[in-house]
């Protein structure tokens, strides 16, 4: 008579162990993480590039709108009719709808304040700078990236769009209208 310490190996079902069950569940989970931190990045450096895009358009748009306007104030010297809000960090969503943007005007100014709202959305939420100068010939404007908490997107009236480091002060020096 056998020993029932003495066993064969064919009376045993075949299967996996445990062990390889929980090994191979730490790989899959060790994979999957790092597969979300790579789609959480892209995802971040698109919403990034959206930004861009949409500053993009408010660059030409406001090129469009000086040309029709000869600034981009409605009133050169009226702070109220600013496309900022008295040189600081909000936007001025009323600019559209002051009287002196009929027609052309009316359209370029739609088509910023549409681009502007949706890049400041998608954004940290609020502009980080929005300045134009006292004579409406000079804009200025720099949105937080969503990859860096100290990286900026920055646009002008020289068409210019880069990334700063640090937005511009709210001064009137000529050299702080510009990226």
């Amino acid at each position: 008579m056998k020993s029932p310490l003495h066993t064969s190996r064919t009376n045993q079902t075949s299967g996996f162990t445990l062990i390889e069950l929980l090994v191979a569940v730490a790989i899959i989970s060790l994979m999957s993480s790092i597969v979300l931190a790579f789609v959480n990045e892209t995802k971040l450096k698109a919403t990034d590039r959206s930004i861009e895009l949409l500053l993009g358009t408010v660059r030409t748009e406001a090129e469009f709108y000086h040309n029709v306007r000869g600034g981009y104030r409605v009133a050169p010297g009226t702070a109220a009719n600013n496309l900022c809000n008295a040189n600081t960090t909000a936007f001025n969503s009323t600019f559209i709808r002051t009287a002196g943007n009929t027609g052309e005007a009316l359209t370029h100014a739609t088509i910023i304040n549409d681009a502007l709202t949706k890049a400041i959305a998608q954004s940290t939420g609020q502009l980080s700078r929005c300045k134009v100068s006292a004579d409406g010939k000079m804009y200025y404007i720099a949105l937080q990236r969503k990859t860096s908490a100290n990286s900026y997107v920055c646009t002008d009236y020289t068409g210019v769009m880069k990334y700063i480091t640090t937005p511009k002060q709210n001064t009137n020096n000529a050299a702080d209208f510009s990226c």
